[in-house]
């Protein structure tokens, strides 16, 4: 949940500088798990990502929305980030993909 955004300009450049605070999301995906909530029939629920961590991923990933396989790229960056451990916080389900 984004709390603040502030724009300024350094070194001649505009920078908007965003907060967010991320406890709910992780709040409800500690609650999900806790409650077993990662299946539904056939399909699995492998995490709760917050939008801001994948305004960031995409971000670090050098992605932009115009590229013609943003979606398909962004979909690779997903994976990468929920397998890793240091995200194991945002996974629900705890099987591979």
């Amino acid at each position: 949940m984004k709390i603040a955004e502030r724009m300024f300009e350094q070194d001649g450049k505009v920078v908007i500088q965003k907060t967010h605070d991320f406890r709910p999301d992780l709040q409800l995906t500690s609650d999900l798990r806790s409650a077993g909530a990662d299946s539904f029939g056939e399909s699995k629920l492998v995490g709760v990502i917050p939008v801001g961590a994948l305004e960031l991923w995409g971000r670090e990933a050098g992605l932009k929305g115009s590229d013609p396989d943003y979606w398909q790229k962004m979909q690779d960056v997903v994976k990468r980030k929920l397998l890793d451990s240091d995200n194991a916080q945002l996974r629900v389900w705890e099987g591979t993909y």
